[in-house]
């Protein structure tokens, strides 16, 4: 649904808004801009220039493995392990090596030289075989059968010799580094966060969530400025989970009631409120998810087995467990921490049951329990504290790297497996590519040196030129009562189609539908009786029939009623265009939204207001190849991964099937043309087994985990449609070509959402798949065309970060501006790769508020670097930077390119509908109706 409540929203996957900072004294980063904004800001990067070597500064450090090291891998052998959590995994092992492997004084002697996880065990010392057997080993009442394996014996080499690593030396160099940051930071799957909450937040703000700050951490071989190297890459990261019990949540949802006295209906009302909701432990930040709630029990009464170190057990209750076991961190008035027992104060309320590792039941109190969502009136808030600036970012990039190379127990880590880590961030080479100004329909010129929302004001269509669409019908979807306004917003959008003189003709007979509360719009729809002859029609029609419903929703089930429009507009082939009524009535500037309005179904009918001049940036291939235009084929891809539910009816996790969709721009260029001759647009989704990536060619590729239906060994219902189609992506690239009768000069392809782990999947499945459309389509026309294909995975969260150290000593960095390029230093050594800072820096009182994120442009496949094209890196990183800036909904460079966002907002839009096989009518796919 457009959200039109703000002038300026957010941009899509751009940096976050940014409002007054709290400051915070060594972390003034996280609070005040801090000392950045006493300095003059100078622009050290002239368009299509070189920057300094000693300005341009990376959040890489180098380490110097300065004698070469031989380390012994053994793996663990344990019977029924996957049962156990990994701290109590770990707790196996951990007394397997005290007790066995090293023991007696040993495993004090060689604690800084032993390293484990719970499938590996790495260590600088050589374990006798006969130390190595399998041997009993009992936690508590749980008793496992555990040895390890034959080493794998792995010789790590001086810096000054680095060959490329193999994957186990990566993970022992990763291992070494847990190990180290472990001594004074807690580990998650995230990073690595300090094991105290922040008190750095404001009041309102300090009862509604928790913050903890840390890093993302990780040690990686890249080509650097001087060869080869070992980096350590650093990047502050915040961590927010909320603070809203889930037993005040529970005691609004019935009134302040007692639960002795709720009805079995009104039971089942809490219980659907609450089954399937993310929860953590407020005194130890587990996560769970609340698989039911038992009105039989409550945390005094309900006793369950609690096992001690020693092996013996007793009867506890829960509240009696929190009391004498765990324990909370609270602050003083003077800022002193200090710990307080966990006391549950509500005798009555009933146990939330959720289910640890190997299926067993655990029994929560609800007084002790948050919801990890954030409230959205905090959450709006957030940005001001989680937002770093690019100066206090690198300071706390250094910070860390100090930290692991000071004295101390993290220091001894690494210095016995011989790292040393240079606590002076990497430097690297930039180049600005040149300004690229945008133009509207009229090809005048539409600079953006800024955010270009203004400059399109006074749209204009050319009276000729442009095919025109006439819109069949207009159905204006509406609540009771609220028809005569609804319909006065309508008027107000329409006028403006009369003022730009636009091709799309909106049509005089128009219905209203009004949606009873209570009441489904898809079927409403579906039985309306002008909606049933449009769609008579529309269907034996030899061409497309255009007809638009517009909306306007209020009330808290408004998502739920756009997602029923949005379904029934996409299977019958109906332009949707809905609003969210409360915000609309919230923003500021009404005609801006009216406006907007009129231009985003102006750009779903592929009407762009605004177009880049990818002419000129290829001017040189038109020329040479005497062409008198160049048709340019851009696909984006992105895969949704909708999220895990619970299905209390199976009593089991739910994998969400993902959803990958595809996005196709065709341009038609002609030299000396500032806009493309011709844009065509065409979009597909495909459904997939929950969790795929790769779009494979055969069903069932090599990511599937589970068939349709069938429980996975977690205890997860996988869902993968059994119609999934094989080489899905071939066949979209081949639906676009031949139905525009499209065939490429260049064929580009932009790829989201692929881990480094996928490259090679990626290559021999998509890339593979992208060259057989082309091929196939060369064969059906008949035509000896030349189409070069280049095909590129975009990672867009990254923990690599660059800025401008205008001093030398990071006490002033500022924000690389928008169309910078890194693409000769941090270099993966497998790939060719490159970074791109598209989206445009926020400010706050003139000074950066965030700092810029770049892209990691990943080429798996090249044909334009050589004959007939000869694209040059320039050139192609040109046309990528312009791709940046052309998409419709948002008025600047956003993150991505304009075809991968497309792709993302259509995969996220329909990929969390409740349809195993979203169904895309044909006569929405050469449209962008999902904007």
């Amino acid at each position: 649904m457009a959200d039109y409540s703000r002038k300026r929203p957010s941009p899509p996957h751009g940096n976050e808004p940014y409002g007054q900072k709290y400051a915070r004294s060594e972390y003034g980063g996280y609070g005040q801009s801090g000392p950045q904004g006493q300095y003059e800001r100078r622009n050290l990067l002239p368009p299509g220039g070189q920057s300094q070597l000693d300005r341009c500064v990376s959040n890489y450090f180098n380490i110097q493995l300065d004698k070469p090291l031989r380390v012994f891998v053994y793996p663990v052998s344990a019977d029924s392990f996957s049962d156990l959590s990994t701290k109590l995994r770990q707790r196996f092992i951990n007394t397997f090596l005290r007790n066995y492997a090293f023991p007696g004084s040993e495993m004090r002697e060689n604690n800084d030289r032993i390293i484990s996880d719970v499938t590996t065990v790495v260590t600088t010392v050589e374990i006798p075989a006969e130390r190595l057997k399998e041997q009993t080993i009992t936690v508590g009442d749980i008793v496992r059968r555990i040895q390890l394996l034959a080493p794998r014996v792995v010789d790590l080499k001086t810096t000054a010799d680095l060959s490329e690593p193999t994957s186990i030396e990566s993970s022992i160099y990763n291992l070494i580094l847990q190990k180290s940051l472990r001594k004074f930071l807690d580990r998650t799957p995230r990073g690595y966060f300090e094991r105290v909450a922040s008190d750095e937040l404001p009041g309102k703000l300090a009862e509604g969530v928790r913050l903890f700050r840390g890093y993302s951490a990780t040690i990686s071989v890249k080509n650097g400025v001087q060869g080869r190297s070992l980096m350590f890459n650093v990047d502050p990261l915040c961590r927010v989970i909320g603070l809203d019990s889930v037993l005040a949540e529970m005691q609004r949802a019935i009134g302040g009631r007692s639960f002795e006295s709720l009805s079995t209906q009104e039971k089942g009302r809490l219980r659907r409120m609450l089954i399937g909701r993310s929860v953590h432990t407020r005194y130890n930040s587990k996560a769970y998810i609340i698989e039911e709630v038992d009105f039989s029990k409550n945390p005094f009464d309900y006793k369950f087995e609690m096992s001690g170190r020693g092996g013996e057990t007793q009867m506890m209750s829960p509240a009696q467990y929190l009391r004498e076991y765990q324990s909370e961190m609270r602050t003083d008035g003077y800022g002193r921490k200090y710990k307080v027992n966990v006391d549950t104060t509500q005798q009555s309320q009933p146990l939330i049951r959720t289910r640890g590792r190997g299926k067993k039941s655990i029994y929560l109190v609800p007084e002790h329990l948050c919801f990890i969502e954030v409230p959205k009136k905090i959450k709006d808030e957030l940005p001001k504290i989680c937002s770093i600036p690019p100066t206090n970012r690198f300071k706390l990039t250094k910070r860390l790297a100090e930290l692991v190379t000071g004295e101390g127990a993290a220091r001894r880590v690494l210095e016995s497996f011989n790292l040393r880590i240079d606590s002076t961030p990497i430097l690297v080479r930039a180049r600005q590519l040149n300004s690229l100004p945008a133009f509207d329909m009229y090809g005048r010129t539409i600079p953006t040196d800024k955010a270009w929302g203004p400059a399109t004001k006074d749209l204009r269509f050319p009276s000729t030129g442009l095919p025109t669409v006439n819109l069949h019908s207009v159905f204006i979807v509406t609540e009771p009562g609220r028809e005569g306004a609804v319909q006065q917003l309508y008027d107000d959008c329409a006028r403006f189609f009369g003022q730009w003189n636009s091709p799309v003709r909106l049509p005089h007979q128009r219905f209203v539908v009004t949606v009873p509360d209570g009441s489904d719009p898809y079927s409403t729809l579906m039985n309306f009786p002008p909606m049933q002859q449009y769609l008579n029609a529309a269907n034996s029609a030899a061409d497309p029939v255009h007809s638009l419903v517009f909306g306007v929703l209020y009330g808290r089930d408004h998502p739920e009623k756009y997602k029923r429009i949005r379904e029934f507009c996409a299977e019958y082939g109906v332009l949707e265009q809905v609003i969210n009524g409360e915000k609309y009535n919230a923003a500021r500037a009404q005609v801006v939204v009216k406006a907007n309005v009129a231009k985003q179904i102006l750009n779903k009918l592929g009407y762009f207001v605004w177009q880049a001049d990818f002419a000129t940036i290829l001017q040189p291939q038109i020329t040479a190849l005497g062409l008198s235009t160049m048709k340019v084929l851009v696909i984006g891809i992105d895969v949704h991964h909708a999220r895990k539910i619970y299905d209390d009816q199976k009593s089991l996790y739910r994998q969400r099937r993902s959803l990958g969709a595809f996005v196709a721009f065709m341009y038609e260029l002609k030299a000396g043309e500032k806009r493309p001759i011709s844009v065509k647009v065409y979009s597909d989704v495909v459904a997939k087994e929950a969790r795929s990536e790769i779009i494979a060619k055969n069903i069932g590729g090599s990511e599937a985990s589970s068939s349709a239906g069938e429980e996975s060994d977690t205890g997860e219902d996988l869902e993968a449609p059994s119609i999934t189609s094989s080489s899905a992506l071939q066949a979209f690239a081949q639906a676009a070509m031949e139905s525009a009768r499209f065939y490429p000069h260049l064929l580009v392809v932009y790829r989201d959402g692929v881990a480094d782990s996928q490259m090679e999947q990626a290559r021999a499945e998509e890339v593979q798949q992208v060259h057989n459309a082309v091929e196939t389509v060369k064969a059906k026309a008949g035509m000896p065309w030349s189409s070069q294909i280049i095909f590129n995975v975009i990672q867009k969260n990254i923990t690599t970060k660059f800025g401008i150290d205008q001093f030398g000593d990071l006490r002033s960095v500022l924000n690389l501006p928008s169309g910078t390029v890194i693409d000769g230093d941090i270099r993966d050594p497998n790939y060719l790769d490159w970074f791109l800072v598209s989206s445009r820096e926020r400010e706050e009182r003139g000074v950066a508020a965030t700092t810029v994120k770049p892209v990691r442009y990943v080429v798996l496949r090249n044909d334009a670097s050589g004959a007939p094209l000869n694209l040059s890196p320039e050139q192609f990183q040109t046309f990528t930077y312009a791709l940046h800036g052309i998409y419709p909904n948002w008025t600047d460079f956003v993150k991505l390119p304009v075809v991968t966002q497309c792709a993302h907002k259509f995969a996220k839009t329909f990929g969390d509908i409740d349809l195993l096989q979203p169904r895309i009518h044909p006569r929405l796919k050469n449209t962008l109706f999902f904007l």
